[in-house]
């Protein structure tokens, strides 16, 4: 029954609804790729620097972005 759901579901969609699927599929992946681009800087930047906050704020600022994404994701397909 579920799979008959998913094609139905699948064959409904217009081809400018698959085109804004692709395109943000597209945008995401390179979010991605960019999130761990400045993951790796700010890990680079904590270690070399001899403050203890700057270790701790990227920590910080990896779990409020993780938290930012999650509410996006929840509330553009839930």
């Amino acid at each position: 029954m579920e799979k008959a759901a998913e094609i139905n579901l699948a064959m409904s969609l217009d081809q400018s609804d698959m085109m804004w699927i692709a395109l943000l599929a597209i945008f995401l992946l390179f979010m991605i790729v960019y999130f761990f681009y400045l993951l790796v800087v700010g890990i680079r930047h904590s270690i070399n620097s001899k403050k203890f906050g700057h270790g701790f704020l990227i920590v910080i600022a990896v779990f409020v972005l993780d938290g930012m994404a999650l509410l996006v994701y929840r509330g553009l397909f839930i």
